[in-house]
C-alpha cells in the first residue's frame, strides 16, 4: 500500500470519528454562520452547509474551521479537496480544538 493510500485510509477512518463531532456544535448560537451552517447540515443540505461553514470559518471560528475540513476531506456539499480540507484542520488545530489537534494528529 502507498503512503498516499495509507494516508487517505486514515483520513478516512478519523473522519468517520470526526464527522461525528462535526454534527455535534459546541454552541452554534455564538456566530450566526456557524448556526445556520449546523441547521442545513442537520437537514442534509450539505452544500449549503459547507458555504455556512466556510463564512465562519474565514473569520476564524475554529469549530466552522474543523466543520468545513471534514466537509472538504469527506466531499460533502461538494467535490471533495484533501489538501484544502488539511489547511483548515490545521488551522481549527492551531485555534486549539482538540478534536481537529487530535485528527491532524492521526494523519500525521
Amino acid at each position: 500500500m502507498t503512503a498516499l493510500r495509507v494516508f487517505l485510509l486514515a483520513i478516512v477512518l478519523s473522519l468517520g470519528f470526526g464527522s461525528s463531532f462535526a454534527k455535534t456544535p459546541l454552541a452554534p448560537a455564538q456566530d450566526a454562520d456557524l448556526a445556520e451552517g449546523w441547521r442545513a447540515y442537520s437537514a442534509e443540505d450539505f452544500a449549503r452547509a459547507r458555504a455556512f461553514y466556510r463564512k465562519a470559518a474565514e473569520r476564524k471560528h475554529a469549530l466552522a474551521q474543523f466543520n468545513l475540513a471534514v466537509m472538504l476531506i469527506e466531499g460533502q456539499g461538494g467535490a471533495a479537496d484533501t489538501k484544502e480540507g488539511l489547511d483548515w484542520l490545521r488551522k481549527a488545530a492551531e485555534a486549539g480544538l482538540a478534536r481537529a489537534q487530535y485528527s491532524l494528529g492521526v494523519f500525521l
